[in-house]
């Protein structure tokens, strides 16, 4: 995977110079660069270690060489009249085949579905109102990508896709009123973020749907060495009895 990527961003790169190098020399044909004037010379450097981020962090330099290549053209089409027969047809055939390149190497983040199934425990007795109950999970990258993960990935974006909880002790869910699903850090800047609720829970039922947040990015949770799952139930009653609940929980991962 990590010589593919290579291999893939050396082949990136040498067309981004080619390209860069190109517009350069047509800016200096068309008058746009006063040619007495130094211009900059691209040297290349090695991207061995940056190989897997350059196929994502340089989006922007190819689309803004292609979008330059093409304004150049409509701007100077008078001029580009002139030189475009003595240039070398290689040089348009590789600008225009390059741009569908680069978006397909270039585009959207790539998507990992993961589900956490687990228990939570809430000790008794328990009070009317407000029950929490935490699970801690750490965040090991190659366990949560398998096969998609990669030296220098980072999850950028995390989603709730969908949340179900189940009583484990007994046949309902009577006695529970409400449940918000939360996600916490033990970094004090990300305060803890709700997921995902209902309210009201219907007390005949064993299972409750909580509806995702579609606002609520969890992503920064998955870039520090820990996170933690928050279950906070509310009760209508006193309850002597420890409850155990059954969570199946499903996030969407975008990462690089």
């Amino acid at each position: 995977m990590i010589n593919n990527n290579l291999n893939i961003a050396a082949f990136l790169y040498r067309i981004q110079m080619f390209l860069l190098e190109n517009i350069l020399k047509l800016y200096i044909q068309c008058g746009l660069i006063n040619s007495n004037k130094r211009v900059l010379q691209l040297k290349p450097f090695n991207f061995v270690p940056l190989a897997n981020s350059i196929l994502n962090e340089t989006f922007l330099l190819n689309f803004t060489v292609i979008f330059c290549g093409i304004g150049i053209f409509i701007c100077n089409k008078s001029k580009f009249q002139l030189i475009l027969p003595f240039m070398k047809l290689k040089i348009f055939i590789i600008s225009m085949l390059a741009l569908p390149l680069f978006f397909a190497c270039n585009g959207s983040n790539k998507s990992t579905e993961i589900t956490v199934i687990d228990t939570f425990t809430f000790e008794g007795p328990l009070y009317e109102g407000s029950n929490p109950a935490q699970l801690v999970y750490p965040v090991d990258l190659k366990a949560l990508l398998g096969d998609k993960y990669h030296e220098g990935v980072k999850i950028t974006d995390a989603t709730l896709s969908a949340a179900t909880v189940s009583s484990v002790d007994t046949n309902s869910l009577d006695g529970i009123s409400s449940m918000v699903l939360s996600v916490a850090s033990d970094n004090p800047e990300l305060k803890m973020l709700s997921l995902g609720v209902i309210n009201p829970v219907d007390p005949k039922s064993k299972t409750a749907s909580l509806k995702p947040s579609a606002e609520s990015n969890a992503g920064k949770y998955f870039q520090e060495k820990q996170y933690y799952i928050v279950l906070d139930i509310g009760l209508n009653k006193d309850i002597e009895e420890s409850i155990q609940l059954k969570g199946e929980i499903k996030f969407t991962l975008k990462h690089n």
